[in-house]
């Protein structure tokens, strides 16, 4: 399998990591907004305008029909959408609630939770987003949050920098290091169902590992899985130990009993459910910062006949490092199959596609969103969001001329995303949830 690259070598900006509480991948150095466990300033971020550019891989404008979006959640039950009809090629809603960079989202069956800087943690429905059609000559606004968690709408003491969902709860983690369960039909403003402390750092990654299983990762260099049902006084059910810095990522292996850890180490290790670490992957030459495992539905023709059963057609991890590098494990060889460079700067989210046409999503913080067809990483389209307000004054003649040249380094830096089949919502530095919505011929 050969990586499909759409741009020649580019420069690479450095990043360092914050140790001992900060926000893996956040930005540092000159000309940069800095992070911190208790303190993210949002004063650098720059305005966003309504524009948005794709790439010329990009499907042409068209109008479409309106049709159905069928999404199975976690319980097996089969969800329809009515899906809105477009004029043009592409829609975008800006959702604007936070106050600060959004951090993290997921997303369960009607609902899209988001979590940030400023410690809050919201919920949308997303049929509702689907249906909403900026018209500022109409005065219309976005739709606001169904809901925040928390009390006064604060969910944590620290940022939100992780979060899981499912269908009928969400769980959350912050630099405070606290792992918070919420019942998604809760009051507003009451407590988490659960609260529980198992790091002695901050939790920088969760998911859900099985049916059974929460996996958290935290900057004290260990990962830690939990019962569904834990009891208020709950103690990890394994603790994952063996990486030599922060677990800066955390993916589950769908239908393998095993979850999937990267580090500030640069390595990637399989782990199952009872502690066993079968493979350590390496090749990366800085820390981890995005995992997502994919299992094709579609089996090896060579393999029906396997003591063990059949083997999927594609079983593989892709991980994401900040340099900017996405590389493609084959997770039953251990061997890298892999590697695209599309990225100039880290990148900070991977997701993949809750409609069975299984698309990758890689968003980045350089700004840009990449859609690849993840059996051969094949990459089907690179958009840029809203261009940003410059970020020191205009000048003119060539100084004029070469900040338009790097007009790509002022884009808002994305965090994580959200991925549909024509759909894809993402979140960025600059405090911005952006849902896109693609026509399709």
């Amino acid at each position: 399998m050969e990586a499909n690259h759409a741009h020649g070598a580019r420069e690479r900006t450095g990043w360092a990591l914050p140790r001992g509480g900060g926000w893996p991948g956040s930005r540092s150095g000159s000309g940069s907004s800095s992070s911190s466990s208790s303190n993210i300033s949002s004063s650098s971020i720059s305005s966003i305008s309504s524009r948005i550019s794709s790439s010329s891989s990009s499907s042409s404008s068209s109008s479409s029909s309106s049709c159905c979006l069928r999404v199975q959640n976690f319980h097996g039950v089969l969800l329809r959408w009515q899906m809105p009809e477009y004029k043009r090629d592409a829609h975008v809603t800006e959702l604007r609630d936070h106050k600060g960079p959004v951090l993290a989202m997921s997303a369960a069956g009607p609902y899209l939770f988001t979590g940030g800087a400023d410690k809050r943690l919201l919920l949308y429905r997303v049929p509702v987003l689907l249906h909403f059609t900026p018209d500022k000559a109409e005065g219309k606004v976005p739709p606001s949050p169904s809901r925040s968690f928390g009390p006064s709408g604060i969910a944590h003491d620290g940022p939100v920098l992780c979060l899981a969902a499912r269908l009928d709860f969400v769980v959350s983690g912050s630099t405070d290091g606290v792992l918070k369960v919420w019942k998604v039909e809760s009051a507003p403003g009451s407590l988490s169902h659960r609260t529980v402390k198992g790091h002695s750092g901050p939790l920088w990654c969760v998911c859900f590992a099985g049916e059974r299983l929460i996996a958290t990762g935290s900057a004290d260099a260990t990962a830690c899985l939990w019962e569904t049902d834990m009891a208020k006084t709950a103690r990890p059910k394994v603790v994952l130990r063996g990486h030599s810095g922060g677990v800066t990522a955390i993916a589950d292996v769908p239908g393998a009993g095993q979850v999937v850890t990267g580090s500030e180490d640069g390595t990637v290790r399989i782990w199952t459910f009872d502690g066993m670490c079968p493979s350590v992957l390496e090749g990366h030459a800085c820390p981890i910062l995005a995992l997502r495992c994919w299992r094709s539905t579609v089996m090896q023709p060579e393999s029906a006949q396997r003591k063990d059963g059949p083997r999927p057609l594609h079983d593989l991890i892709f991980a994401g490092d900040m340099d900017g590098l996405i590389r493609v494990w084959d997770r039953p060889s251990a061997a890298e199959v892999a590697c695209a460079d599309t990225h100039t700067d880290a990148v900070k989210g991977l997701a993949m596609s809750l409609t069975p046409d299984r698309s990758l999503a890689s968003v980045s913080m350089d700004g840009v969103l990449c859609l690849w067809r993840p059996g051969d990483m094949v990459l089907e389209r690179e958009v840029l969001p809203p261009e940003s307000s410059p970020t020191s004054p205009k000048g003119g003649g060539e100084e004029q001329e070469e900040e338009d040249d790097h007009a790509e380094s002022h884009l808002p830096a994305l965090t994580s995303a959200v991925l549909w089949s024509n759909i894809v919502v993402t979140s960025g530095w600059d405090g911005v949830v952006r849902c896109y919505v693609w026509n399709e011929e």
